[in-house]
C-alpha cells in the first residue's frame, strides 16, 4: 500500500480542467462571481476560539452581513477551547445567525476544536475559519458556489494582516489577497539574502505545485511544499470528504503542521488545492508573542508530520470518526443548545 508521501509524488495539482469547466458558467477562482447564480448547498462555519472575544465578535458580525448567500443555509459552530472566560457570555450573537457554542472541558488545541465542530456540523460544506478572521462580504458565496459544481476541491482562502487598533481604516474597504504571504513573502527573517518570492505566481496559481515538488529550497528552511501552503484560517471542503479523511490529527497538540497534514491527506485523496482570490479575509494580528518559541514548536511538529506522511492514507467511516475523537467529543459541551 502506498504511503501518503508516495501518493503526493504521484498526484499533480493541475486543476485546469476544473477551471475551464467553471469558465463556461462564468466562474473563475480570481474574480468575484457577478451573475445571480444561487447556491444550493448548505455550509457550516467551524470556528475554534480561545479568549480574544473582541475579535470573535467581529468575525461573527462579518458573517451576519454576507451578501449573495442565504443565511437559512448557514450554521456557525464556535468551539471555546477552555478560554479563561466563558466566550458565550461575552458575545452578542447577530439576530440573523444560527450560532452553536461548545465549551471544551480542557484546552485541546485548534485542530481538535475543528474535529469537534466537524462532528456536530450538518452543512454540505465545512468552512474552517479562525476566530481572528474578518471575511469579505461575498466570502461564503464565493466558496460555496464552486463546491456546487465540483466535489473534489479544497479551496484556500487568502488573508491580509491588520491591527485591531486600525479597525476604522481597514473596515471600510475589501481585504487584499495579494497581502497574503503565499502571494508575496520576504526571506530576510530566515537569515538568507532578502528577496521577494511569490508562491502563487511561481507555481502558476499552485497548478504546477504537485507531484511532491519543493519550492525555494535555497531561500527557506526546508523549502516550501504544497501541503505546507494549505492553511486552515479560511479553508473550505465538502464535509463528507473531511470526515472520510479523519479530520485533524490529535497528535498535533501545539501550533503548526496540523493543517499541513490535513492538506497532505486531502491531496493524497486526489482533491485539488485551489487558491481562491475572488474573496479574502482580514486577519487581526495577535498580541505580540515570542516568535522563536512559536517556530520551535512548529519545528517539532514537522517531525510528527514527516513521520505521518510516511504511512498509508487511512479512510474513515462516520463511525470511525466518532470513535477516533470520542474522548474530545464527550468533553465538549454545547452550552446554548
Amino acid at each position: 500500500m502506498l504511503t501518503i508521501r508516495e501518493k503526493l509524488a504521484d498526484k499533480d495539482n493541475d486543476y485546469s480542467h476544473i477551471e475551464n469547466e467553471l469558465a463556461i458558467k462564468g466562474i473563475n477562482f480570481t474574480e468575484r462571481l457577478e451573475s445571480e447564480l444561487k447556491s444550493l448547498l448548505s455550509v457550516s462555519v467551524i470556528i475554534p476560539a480561545y479568549n480574544l472575544y473582541d475579535r470573535l465578535q467581529l468575525t461573527l458580525n462579518s458573517l451576519s452581513i454576507q451578501e449573495g448567500f442565504s443565511h437559512d443555509s448557514l450554521e456557525v459552530l464556535v468551539i471555546d477551547d477552555y478560554s479563561d472566560i466563558l466566550l458565550y457570555n461575552n458575545i452578542q450573537v447577530p439576530a440573523n445567525l444560527v450560532v452553536k457554542f461548545f465549551r471544551n472541558k480542557n484546552n485541546f488545541g485548534s485542530g481538535i476544536c475543528r474535529d469537534i465542530g466537524l462532528y456536530h456540523s450538518t452543512g454540505d460544506i465545512s468552512l474552517f475559519l479562525d476566530s481572528d478572521m474578518v471575511p469579505s462580504k461575498y466570502f461564503l458565496r464565493e466558496h460555496v458556489i464552486r463546491h456546487q459544481f465540483f466535489d473534489n476541491l479544497l479551496l484556500l482562502g487568502f488573508k491580509e494582516n491588520v491591527e485591531l487598533r486600525d479597525f476604522a481604516n481597514w473596515n471600510v474597504r475589501e481585504p487584499d489577497p495579494k497581502k497574503d504571504p503565499r502571494f508575496y513573502k520576504e526571506t530576510a527573517k530566515y537569515g538568507i539574502a532578502n528577496k521577494k518570492i511569490s508562491l502563487y505566481l511561481d507555481t502558476n496559481r499552485f497548478k504546477e505545485f504537485g507531484n511532491g515538488k519543493i519550492m525555494y529550497e535555497d531561500s527557506l528552511p526546508n523549502g516550501w511544499s504544497l501541503p505546507e501552503a494549505i492553511i486552515t484560517h479560511s479553508l473550505s471542503i465538502r464535509r463528507d470528504n473531511a470526515i472520510t479523511l479523519g479530520g485533524f490529527d490529535s497528535d498535533f497538540n501545539k501550533w503548526g503542521y496540523e493543517d499541513s497534514y490535513f492538506g497532505a491527506k486531502c491531496l493524497a485523496y486526489r482533491l485539488f488545492a485551489v487558491p481562491l482570490l475572488s474573496c479574502a479575509s482580514y486577519h487581526i494580528r495577535h498580541p505580540r508573542r515570542r516568535e522563536e518559541d512559536k517556530e520551535r514548536v512548529r519545528g517539532g511538529n514537522r517531525d510528527i508530520y514527516l513521520s505521518k506522511i510516511a504511512k498509508p492514507l487511512r479512510i474513515f467511516t462516520a463511525g470511525d470518526f466518532e470513535n477516533e475523537f470520542y474522548y474530545y467529543i464527550k468533553n465538549s459541551v454545547e452550552i446554548n443548545g
